[in-house]
């Protein structure tokens, strides 16, 4: 039985031979996962999709440039940098450290508030405070 990277060696090598099924397989397996770190970084579910569909059509195009190693880790960059570019085009102007939406010292809760607050409460601000983080701040948390 192949293990996970074995098994995507040979489906590359089967696609960098012609055989498009192969990549099917592999969009099929990480689809998901792809899927999910975009989402870190885009709101918007019509453009998550489209930078999910891209991150797929770059590296099939790019195939022949995989050197081997993790092909996971590989497509995973491929999207990372994909999120990242896509950020630098649709939030260009606003400075690095500009809170989108927003977000003012009012809306930060403070160690009082929070005695009563439960679980979800702490993730809905841990996720709109890292979802606030430009592309490279975001990798921080994200990746941990």
């Amino acid at each position: 039985m192949l293990s996970g990277e074995e098994g995507d060696q040979q489906l590359v090598e089967r696609v960098q031979k012609g055989d498009k099924r192969a990549f099917d397989v592999l969009v099929l397996k990480y689809q998901h996962r792809i899927y999910s770190l975009v989402t870190r970084f885009v709101r918007d579910p019509d453009e998550v999709q489209d930078v999910v569909q891209e991150a797929f059509i770059k590296a099939y195009r790019n195939l022949n440039q995989y050197r081997g190693g993790s092909f996971k880790a590989w497509l995973l960059r491929i999207a990372k940098n994909l999120c990242i570019d896509h950020y630098r085009k649709n939030y260009a102007r606003r400075r690095e450290w500009e809170v989108p939406g927003g977000l003012d010292e009012n809306q930060v809760a403070s160690p009082a508030d929070t005695a009563d607050s439960s679980a979800s409460d702490w993730r809905e601000i841990l996720s709109r405070g890292v979802g606030a983080l430009a592309p490279q701040q975001k990798m921080v948390f994200i990746c941990m």
